[in-house]
C-alpha cells in the first residue's frame, strides 16, 4: 500500500485544484521560502485527520481555506483528497483503490469521505491507525517533531516510541476499555443507587400488590360466580320466557284453529239459517197455496153439490111435469090445480133461475160469507118450498091443483111439455156444469197433494235443518267455550308472562349494576346462555358464595387500581437496574481482561520493538556519524525511556551537551530506528535535513537509501543530496497571485 497521488483544491496556497502524484521511492519537494511547499505536508496531515489548528500554523479553522489575494478572490471551502493504492491488500479495506478525503467550509461544516462515502473523523482515523497510518505513527514529520524526542521526558518519550512502535491502536482500545470502565463504573455507581432507593419502595409496593392482586383475584372470582349466578337465573327466566312463547304460539295456534272452527259453523248456521228462511218462505208460500187450494175445492164442491141439488131439482121437476101432463088428460079441475101450480112453477123457476144466477158466479166468490149468505138463501128457499109441499116417499102428498082457465086440452099439454124440455135443458146445463167442476176439483186435488207433498217435504227439511240448526248452535256454543278457555288460559299466560318479564328487567338492571356492563354486551353475554350451557349450578350455593367473596373483600378494604401496575413497573425497573448492574458488572470484568490483555500485548510489543529499536538506533547513529555509541534504554522505576549517544571521540553524558548539528543527527537516526522498526506505508519530511550540512545530508540521504524499500518517502527539503536520490522531484513557486504551483521532474530515468 503506497500513496498514489493528492488532490488539493481551495488548501492555503493552493487556490486552484492540484494533482501531485507520488512514485513507491522517494519523492523530494523542493521550493523556495514561502512557496507553499509545506502546504503540501500540512495539506496530508489535515486528511489524516489533524484537529490542531496550531499544528497546521494556524490560528482558526478558515484559515486552512485560501484567504485569497489581490489578484485572487478567496474561495468558499478547501478540499483535500489522498488515493491509495492498495493492490497489494495491506490496507484495513480490501479495495485496490482507497480514497480518503476531507472538506472543510468557512460556515465551519467539515466532511469526510471514503471512497465519495460520506464518513465519520473515528471511522477514518481507525481505518488509518489498522493501516499504520496517522499522525501519531509519525507519518508526517516536521523540524520540531524530529528534536521533540530529545528534548520530551522519559516518561513522554515512552508514549512517542509507543505510537512509533504502532501500539498507537492497542493504546487506543485501552484508553476506550478505561473510559468504558469508567463509565461502567459510575454507571453501577448510579445504577445501586437506584435500586437501593427503589427496594423499599418495591417492598412496599410488593405489599399492596399482593393485596391488591388477591382482591382482583376475588373481584374476577366474584364477577366469575356472579356471571354463573346471574346468568343462570337469567337462563331460567328466558326458559321460561321461551317456554311462555312457545306456549303462546300453540295457544295461539289452537285459537285461530277454534276461531276458524267457530267462525266455519257461524257461517254454516247462517247458511242453514238463510235456508231455514228461505224454506220458511216456501213453506208459507206452500201453504198459503194449499189454503188457496182448500178453499177453493171447498168452493168447487159447494159448486158441485148445489149442481147437483139442481140437477136433482130438474129431474124431480120433469117427473112432475110429467104427471102433470097424464093428469092434465085426466081432469079439468087438475088443469086448474096445473095452472096455480104452474105459476107456482113458474115463481120457483124465476126463484131457481134467481139461485141458479149467483151459482154461475161461484168460481168468481172470494168470500165465504157470500157464500155461506147465498147458501142460506137457497136453504131458505127451499125450506119454505117444501114446507108448503108435503113430500112422502118422494112425491108430493097433495098435488098441485091446477087452476087453469077454461083451455083445450092441448094448450095443457103443450105447456107441460114446454115445462119438462125446461127442466131438461136446465139438466143438461147444471150436468155440463158439473162435469166442468169435477173435472176442475180434480185439478185441485192434484195441486192440493202436491202442495202437500212438497210441504211434507218441506216440513221434514225444517225437521232436519232445525235438528242441524240446533245442533250447530250447540256446537257453536262449545267452540265458543272452547276460545273463550283458550283465551282464558292466553291471558293468564300473559299474566305469567309479564311477570317474568318484570323479572328479566329487574335482574337486567341488577346485572348491569354489579358486573358493571353496558346493555350490549349483555345482550352478547346472554344471547346463547341457556340453562343446559350452565349445567344447572346451584343457585343458593352460588349466592353463599357471593357473600363469602364479598366478606373477604370488606376485609381487605379498598386499593388503589394503579398499584398492581406500579408494583409490576417498579419491579420490572428494579429487574431491569438489576439486569443492567449485573451486565455492567459482567462488562467491568471483561473490561478489565480487555485491558489486562491489552496491557500484556503492549507490554509484548513493546518489549520486542524496544529491542529492535535499539539495535536500529545504534546502527543508525554510527551510519550517519561513523562510529560512536548509541543506545536507548527503559527506566522501570520512572516507567520512561532514557536516550544515550556519544558520537566518535566524544564521552558525553547527556544529550544536552551534544550540538544542534549532533542533536539533529540523533534525532533522525532515532526516527530513522522507529521506522525501520516499523514501516509507514509513507512518510512525509518536512525539512527535517534544514540544521544539516552537504556531508551530513548525504549520510542521511544512506539512511533513506535503506529505507526507501519499505517505507516511501516525501521529502520537503532545500539539500541537494537529498534532491539527488529522489526518483520525482517537484518544484513549487508561487506567483504574484499568491496561488502555489508545482512543477514535476522525473530523476530515475524514465
Amino acid at each position: 500500500m503506497f500513496l498514489k497521488k493528492i488532490e488539493i483544491q481551495g488548501f492555503k496556497s493552493f487556490a486552484n485544484k492540484t494533482t501531485v502524484v507520488f512514485d513507491r521511492g522517494m519523492t523530494a519537494v523542493v521550493g523556495p521560502n514561502g512557496s507553499g511547499k509545506s502546504n503540501i505536508a500540512d495539506a496530508i496531515k489535515w486528511v489524516l485527520g489533524e484537529q490542531s489548528v496550531k499544528s497546521l500554523r494556524g490560528k482558526k479553522g478558515e484559515d486552512v481555506i485560501f484567504a485569497g489575494s489581490e489578484k485572487k478572490a478567496r474561495v468558499s471551502a478547501a478540499s483535500v483528497f489522498l488515493y491509495f493504492d492498495n493492490s497489494d491488500g495491506d490496507g484495513a479495506v480490501k479495495l485496490n483503490e482507497i480514497v480518503i478525503g476531507r472538506k472543510v467550509f468557512r460556515d465551519g461544516t467539515s466532511q469526510y469521505s471514503l471512497n465519495e462515502s460520506r464518513v465519520r473523523l473515528s471511522d477514518v482515523v481507525n481505518l488509518l491507525t489498522e493501516s499504520g497510518i496517522g499522525k501519531g505513527e509519525y507519518t508526517v514529520i516536521n523540524q520540531g517533531m524530529a528534536d521533540a524526542i530529545l528534548n520530551a521526558s522519559s516518561a513522554q518519550r515512552k508514549m512517542i516510541f509507543e505510537d512509533a512502535i504502532g501500539i498507537r491502536h492497542f493504546r487506543i482500545k485501552r484508553d476506550q476499555a478505561d473510559k468504558k470502565l469508567e463509565s461502567t463504573r459510575q454507571n453501577m455507581i448510579r445504577i445501586s443507587d437506584v435500586v437501593a432507593e427503589i427496594e423499599p419502595r418495591l417492598k412496599t409496593l410488593k405489599r399492596q400488590a399482593q393485596r391488591a392482586e388477591k382482591k382482583e383475584e376475588l373481584d374476577k372470582e366474584l364477577r366469575d360466580i356472579q356471571e354463573q349466578y346471574y346468568f343462570c337465573k337469567m337462563a331460567k327466566l328466558l326458559k321460561s320466557k321461551e317456554k311462555f312463547n312457545e306456549q303462546e304460539k300453540i295457544l295461539n295456534k289452537k285459537i285461530k284453529e277454534a276461531q276458524d272452527d267457530l267462525e266455519n259453523a257461524e257461517k254454516k248456521l247462517q247458511r242453514e239459517s238463510k235456508e231455514e228462511l228461505e224454506g220458511g218462505d216456501k213453506a208459507i208460500m206452500l201453504r198459503k197455496n194449499l189454503q188457496e187450494f182448500s178453499d177453493k175445492r171447498r168452493r168447487v164442491e159447494r159448486s158441485v153439490v148445489d149442481l147437483e141439488g139442481r140437477i136433482k131439482f130438474a129431474k124431480r121437476t120433469i117427473e112432475e111435469k110429467t104427471k102433470e101432463l097424464q093428469f092434465v088428460h085426466s081432469t079439468n079441475q087438475q088443469n086448474k090445480d096445473v095452472k096455480k101450480e104452474n105459476e107456482k112453477i113458474i115463481l120457483i123457476k124465476e126463484d131457481l133461475q134467481n139461485l141458479l144466477s149467483p151459482l154461475k158466479k161461484l168460481e168468481k166468490i172470494d168470500s165465504v160469507n157470500e157464500l155461506r149468505s147465498m147458501l142460506k138463501n137457497v136453504y131458505n128457499f127451499f125450506e119454505k118450498f117444501l114446507s108448503g109441499n108435503k113430500i112422502k116417499n118422494g112425491e108430493i102428498d097433495n098435488p098441485p091443483s091446477f087452476s087453469c082457465e077454461r083451455t083445450s086440452e092441448d094448450r095443457g099439454r103443450q105447456y107441460c111439455e114446454k115445462a119438462i124440455q125446461s127442466a131438461e135443458a136446465e139438466k143438461l146445463e147444471a150436468e155440463g156444469w158439473l162435469k166442468k167442476e169435477k173435472q176442475s176439483l180434480d185439478m185441485i186435488e192434484k195441486e192440493v197433494a202436491n202442495c202437500e207433498k212438497d210441504l211434507f217435504k218441506i216440513d221434514n227439511e225444517d225437521r232436519k235443518r232445525r235438528s242441524n240448526f240446533f245442533e250447530l248452535e250447540k256446537a257453536i256454543r262449545q267452540k265458543r267455550n272452547i276460545v273463550d278457555e283458550i283465551e282464558g288460559r292466553m291471558n293468564q299466560l300473559k299474566v305469567e308472562n309479564s311477570g317474568v318479564l318484570i323479572h328479566v328487567e329487574d335482574l337486567t338492571q341488577e346485572i348491569l349494576a354489579q358486573l358493571s356492563i353496558s346493555s350490549y354486551q349483555l345482550s352478547v353475554m346472554t344471547k346463547n346462555v341457556t340453562v343446559d350451557d350452565m349445567k344447572q349450578p346451584d343457585v343458593e350455593n352460588l349466592d353463599k358464595k357471593i357473600r363469602k367473596i364479598k366478606g373477604q373483600l370488606e376485609q381487605i378494604g379498598g386499593t388503589d387500581d394503579l398499584t398492581i401496575q406500579e408494583y409490576a413497573e417498579t419491579q420490572e425497573r428494579f429487574d431491569n437496574f438489576s439486569c443492567e448492574l449485573e451486565d455492567l458488572e459482567s462488562a467491568k470484568n471483561n473490561l478489565i481482561s480487555l485491558i489486562q490483555k491489552t496491557d500484556k500485548e503492549m507490554e509484548n510489543k513493546f518489549k520486542a520493538s524496544f529491542k529492535n529499536i535499539a539495535k536500529k538506533f545504534d546502527q543508525y547513529f554510527k551510519m550517519i556519524f561513523g562510529g560512536g555509541e548509541a543506545k536507548i534504554f527503559y527506566d522501570s522505576e520512572e516507567s520512561g525511556i532514557e536516550i544515550g549517544a556519544v558520537p566518535p571521540g566524544k564521552k558525553t553524558k547527556n544529550l544536552t551537551m551534544l550540538s544542534g548539528g549532533e542533536r539533529a543527527l540523533t534525532s533522525i537516526a532515532i526516527l530513522a530506528a522507529i521506522i525501520a522498526n516499523n514501516p509507514p506505508p509513507f512518510c512525509v519530511l518536512d525539512e527535517v535535513d534544514a540544521a544539516l550540512d552537504e556531508a551530513n545530508s548525504l549520510r542521511i540521504g544512506r539512511v533513506f537509501a535503506d529505507l526507501v524499500g519499505k517505507t516511501q518517502f516525501i521529502v520537503i527539503t532545500h539539500n541537494r543530496a537529498i534532491m539527488n536520490q529522489s526518483n520525482i522531484l517537484y518544484g513549487v513557486t508561487m506567483q504574484k497571485d499568491g496561488v502555489s504551483q508545482l512543477l514535476s521532474v522525473r530523476l530515475d530515468g524514465n
